[in-house]
């Protein structure tokens, strides 16, 4: 619930939201298991850039920890990290919106991605955390000549 209540306070930040649409949101978030930004979608309240705003700025705050098979790739995302950059960070692209990038990485190679990459892509980024398997699983589904190295 706290995630949901943050990213109700960011998107209030970028659209006009009363308190009582973030009370009902919470509420129905909590009745049906669906995410806030879909919840205020679904109810007119805002646009897809504006959810996309919210939760880049929320990922900024604090790298939160997904299961990529829930949240998938955008294969478009791809497209904004070399293959090389990529290997070398153990990053895969997840989505993309404009100059902002966000990507996945382990908890061990946040620190260096964290520090680094914003600079050598010349992209906004932020980082959610996925479990080591998963993101070496990315790596070479979506760079498959890696597949071929070693």
């Amino acid at each position: 619930m706290r995630h949901a209540s943050r990213m109700g306070q960011l998107l209030g930040e970028i659209v006009p939201l009363s308190a009582l649409d973030v009370e009902e949101i919470l509420h129905e978030q909590i009745r049906n298991k669906r995410r806030f930004g879909q919840i205020a979608l679904g109810w007119g309240l805002c646009e897809p850039q504006h959810v996309w705003s919210a939760w880049f700025e929320q990922l900024g705050q604090s790298a939160r920890k997904v299961d990529l098979r829930d949240l998938g790739i955008d294969a478009q995302a791809i497209a904004h990290c070399p293959r090389e950059l990529a290997i070398a960070y153990g990053v895969v692209p997840v989505r993309s919106m404009g100059r902002q990038l966000v990507l996945a990485t382990t908890e061990q190679g946040y620190g260096l991605a964290h520090a680094e990459l914003e600079t050598k892509l010349k992209m906004a980024t932020r980082f959610i955390l996925c479990a080591d398997a998963q993101v070496d699983r990315a790596l070479a589904t979506y760079y498959p000549e890696l597949a071929k190295v070693g």
